[in-house]
């Protein structure tokens, strides 16, 4: 399934984007990461990996992940999995004329034989996150 999302923030991309690229700035717009580790640093920002764990409501979840792309200012890609899900998150920042549109693509894969009836409460979920998390970076970068 694929999931959306786009903001219009009034600051500018390089601003913007350090709230992406750096761990413990990403963890106060992203409150239900309660856990963040960098597992094997490389040489470059592309291959870090990294272990995270979610938790919600509903309970936790530890997920492994992998930077697979990084253009400073301008974008940065993630490769995520844990417990049978699978996303792939994309953060693409555009100059624009009040500031940045950042649009964030989510590619997810929900393992397991019972996937199909999973599926709709992941995206559901997943939907709502982003929203909100995309509400308190906008707060974040414009309150600078």
């Amino acid at each position: 399934m694929r999931i959306s999302a786009s903001r219009d923030i009034a600051a500018e991309p390089g601003a913007v984007f350090r709230w992406i690229e750096d761990p413990d700035l990403a963890s106060r717009w992203q409150p239900d990461v309660a856990e963040h580790e960098i597992t094997r640093a490389g040489t470059e920002v592309v291959g870090t990996e990294f272990r995270e764990v979610i938790r919600d409501g509903s309970g936790s979840l530890e997920v492994r992940g992998r930077v697979s792309a990084h253009v400073p200012g301008t974008s940065m890609e993630f490769e995520l999995a844990g417990r049978g899900l699978r996303i792939r998150a994309r953060y693409v920042l555009t100059p624009v004329a009040s500031g940045t549109r950042l649009t964030v693509r989510l590619s997810v894969r929900v393992g397991g034989p019972l996937s199909w009836a999973f599926a709709p409460f992941v995206r559901r979920g997943l939907v709502a996150r982003l929203d909100a998390d995309l509400s308190r970076l906008q707060e974040l970068c414009e309150a600078e």
